[in-house]
């Protein structure tokens, strides 16, 4: 076998283990997958046979540009197959391609100062391009370790655009500074030097640095995002806790006046007064609004709201109807669960409000099974109200651009899709129907 060949091969299996290690980049930041195992294998099976064809019909010696743009495009298209926000399937494959590419000419360049000779003369020699491809390829993967280890997985959450744009410039900007440098070495057989061998590595120490600032920046918009759903879920448990609290307040004074009033119904017994006895009955249920607990499953999040918004709708006087069969294992956040169903019953408890008092109903039925969710909601609506579509979503006219739907039915669907569910919402007559399903949703025991 000649020494072309053995570069040849060398390239087919470093180049292997340099998917491997974009992969191993990918799972750790990207975290949870869209498609199955076999179909992912696929994806980086293809990375790996396009990028290696290209560079061999390239003669190994492929133009810098079409080489960088060649890797980024099939990373990123890899990327897709991760369940992720486009703008951090955009900024990882930057970094993977900025990582790689770094890595590979600071050996070239090393390589080319201690040799005193070109960019081409060092590339161009097998022998030198077999040890700094190894080379490289080993330092790769050791840096994409050190980071894996220095920063945790990310969840999938999407930064502010600006926030995003921001940090998206420098590592573009330094692609094009390593390309200029390649395109000046490759083409006019440029001797390279400390100098350019440091400016590499201080490009590789930037990017390093907007790396971590790219995770601090949604480590922080992240923890401001829960900060006020937990503020919003906090108030429901102290509105539960306050209407608990009234109502043990009235039981108690009912307690204390308990004689008094059997004494006057007794009254009205002996006299025969039936009237006025219906009426006594009557004005003491009025003092007793209920204020009972629709759901006791567990789950602060699914009780305290529920409660909340059903005891709401109790003094509508709509029939009310619950049922949670869940079990205390899910992996569900609460801020999730929050989300979807105050939204969902807010909207539930307003449509009440413009029916007919004796017509207001709110049935809500939660059920698991084989680590799904289904929740259901059906309430009662008045017909007269036009129904029209929101985003997939039906709405009232009267609410299209109000403030009453919470955070909004947007971010119902936002949540939903983020355990891979469907939202589906129904209109019949006089009644309003929403379906959400949510998948693989319990944690292992």
């Amino acid at each position: 076998m000649t020494l072309d060949n053995i570069k040849v091969v060398v390239y087919l299996v470093t180049n292997a283990f340099n998917v491997y290690v974009v992969k191993i980049f990918l799972d750790h930041f990207l975290v949870k997958r869209r498609v199955s195992k076999k179909m992912l294998f696929g994806a980086y099976f293809c990375f790996y046979a396009l990028n290696s064809g290209i560079f061999l019909m390239s003669k190994m010696q492929p133009v810098p540009a079409v080489a960088m743009i060649n890797s980024l495009v099939l990373i990123f298209c890899v990327s897709l197959c991760y369940k992720a926000a486009l703008k951090n399937q955009i900024m990882y494959s930057i970094f993977s391609l900025i990582l790689g590419a770094a890595t590979e000419n600071i050996v070239v360049y090393l390589a080319s100062t201690f040799s005193n000779t070109t960019y081409l003369e060092t590339v161009a020699q097998s022998v030198s391009f077999i040890i700094m491809y190894i080379t490289s390829k080993i330092l790769f993967y050791i840096f994409v370790k050190i980071i894996c280890r220095c920063f945790s997985k990310t969840d999938d959450y999407e930064i502010p655009f600006s926030y995003w744009l921001a940090t998206f410039i420098v590592p573009i900007s330094s692609l094009f500074i390593t390309w200029v440098i390649m395109r000046q070495s490759t083409n006019t057989g440029y001797q390279l030097n400390e100098i350019t061998t440091v400016a590499m590595a201080l490009l590789l120490l930037i990017n390093f640095l907007i790396f971590f600032l790219y995770e601090q920046i949604i480590s922080f918009s992240r923890i401001k995002t829960q900060n006020a759903l937990l503020s919003l879920q906090n108030d429901y448990y102290a509105k539960q806790y306050k209407i608990m609290e009234e109502s043990d307040a009235e039981t108690r004074r009912l307690r204390h006046d308990l004689r008094g009033h059997l004494s006057a119904l007794k009254t009205y017994a002996d006299n025969g007064d039936i009237g006025e006895i219906d009426s006594y009955i009557g004005s003491l249920l009025g003092k007793t609004e209920y204020t009972g607990t629709f759901s006791s499953c567990g789950i602060l999040a699914i009780d305290g709201v529920i409660n909340l918004k059903m005891n709401e709708a109790a003094k509508l006087g709509a029939k009310i109807g619950v049922t949670v069969n869940v079990p205390g294992n899910l992996e569900i956040k609460p801020v999730d669960m929050t989300i979807i169903l105050s939204n969902i019953l807010d909207n539930a408890v307003e449509a009440c409000q413009h029916v007919e008092p004796g017509e207001r109903f709110i049935n809500i039925h939660m059920e698991y099974e084989k680590k799904n969710m289904f929740i259901n909601v059906v309430n009662s609506c008045d017909d007269s109200l036009t129904a029209k579509s929101n985003n997939g979503m039906i709405t009232t006219k009267q609410n299209m651009n109000g403030e009453k739907h919470g955070l909004g039915l947007d971010n119902v669907r936002s949540v939903v899709k983020k355990y891979d569910g469907t939202v589906t919402v129904d209109k019949e007559p006089q009644k309003f129907i929403c379906s959400i399903l949510l998948y693989s949703v319990v944690r292992p025991k």
